[in-house]
């Protein structure tokens, strides 16, 4: 400021002297009074949901400074300055685990990974059902159970965050029952076995093994056809459906050689004992039999319908006529593709 070749930087009082008009000496005194100006700084942090931020006129679309200018009530000139700082959101990176198991399988948790500053509050949806869980460190585990979650909000020690954020479910499927089984079989090897029917579950599939720690599968489906193996052999089965499988049900299946008693003689003389020449069982076992009988001439006296022999045995006769004492000759043929046909004599004793 100045005045009458003085110049001011500050309040101050300053006199002169003069000669006046009249020739007196004369003062003139200045008392100078600067007064203040104003210039503030406001610092302020806000988060990305609140832009755009408006402040006394002035609007923020990010993190930025901006002066507000205005005359104080002392009249001097002044200015407000405002910085404005945006904070980030916090973000939900991946949402894993979860997925689809077995009855008894160890469940992946699902969890979520964040970023922010910690801690991070989340809150989520379990089969529509509201939760949250606070957690100091990323990634948030949110749980095992079975069902459909759904990420809602998360924030930090700054912001929140509202969307739908992810998605994750769990799904565990029960194990299905084991297969039903006809029992325990025994068969003479060379009979044809019945086929064994896996009963289960309309959509499963089926497994079969032949040994206990069901390594190999050997057939598909709900049949299976044993193989002519002399001996015990265990055949397991499993079912299969929406990726579980059942334990096993096991059937043991046993081969042996059969064989016929073949006599050597009867008595055809009607006195109900021993009136037939027997061949116990020949039809069961060898269900293709066929039994033919010659005299000494080689001439056929007898043959019996294929596995048909027990129905109808040789009773002694031909054409009806009993023959006499003495030995015939027997021709069996087995016709079973394993067992080669036998022949003998067999005596007639009245």
């Amino acid at each position: 400021f100045n005045w009458n070749g003085f110049n001011f930087s500050s309040s101050v009082s300053q006199s002169i002297t003069f000669n006046s008009i009249n020739n007196c000496d004369s003062t003139v005194s200045l008392n100078l009074t600067v007064l203040p100006t104003y210039s503030v700084l406001i610092d302020s942090t806000i988060c990305p949901s609140q832009l755009p931020f408006v402040w006394n006129g002035l609007t923020f679309n990010s993190t930025e400074t901006q002066t507000l200018n205005f005359t104080a009530i002392n009249g001097c000139d002044s200015s407000l300055i405002m910085s404005v700082q945006v904070l980030a959101n916090p973000e939900i990176i991946t949402v894993t685990g979860g997925g689809t198991y077995c009855e008894g399988d160890q469940v992946q948790p699902v969890l979520v990974e964040v970023t922010g500053v910690s801690p991070y509050n989340l809150l989520y949806e379990l089969n529509g059902v509201g939760f949250n869980v606070t957690s100091s460190i990323s990634p948030i585990s949110i749980g095992t159970a079975p069902g459909s979650y759904s990420i809602i909000q998360i924030s930090d020690d700054n912001c929140v965050l509202n969307s739908n954020l992810g998605t994750a479910s769990i799904i565990v499927n029960p194990l299905p029952n084991s297969p039903q089984l006809s029992g325990d079989t025994t068969y003479c090897l060379n009979y044809f076995p019945d086929t064994l029917v896996a009963v289960g579950n309309l959509n499963a599939q089926f497994y079969w093994y032949d040994e206990p720690n069901l390594l190999n599968s050997i057939e598909t489906g709900m049949f299976f056809y044993p193989d002519n193996i002399f001996g015990e052999t265990t055949y397991y089965v499993v079912q299969e459906e929406n990726g579980c499988i059942s334990a096993p049900s096991a059937v043991v299946i046993t081969f042996e050689n059969c064989d016929i008693v073949i006599p050597s003689a009867f008595t055809p003389d009607n006195d109900l004992v021993n009136d037939t020449w027997i061949l116990a069982g020949i039809d069961a076992i060898f269900p293709k039999n066929i039994v033919t009988i010659y005299n000494r001439f080689g001439n056929l006296l007898f043959q019996s319908n294929s596995g048909q022999y027990e129905n109808n045995p040789w009773n002694g006769t031909y054409n009806n006529e009993p023959m006499p004492v003495g030995s015939y000759y027997f021709i069996i043929e087995f016709n079973d593709g394993v067992k080669n046909g036998i022949s003998g004599t067999v005596t007639i004793i009245k």
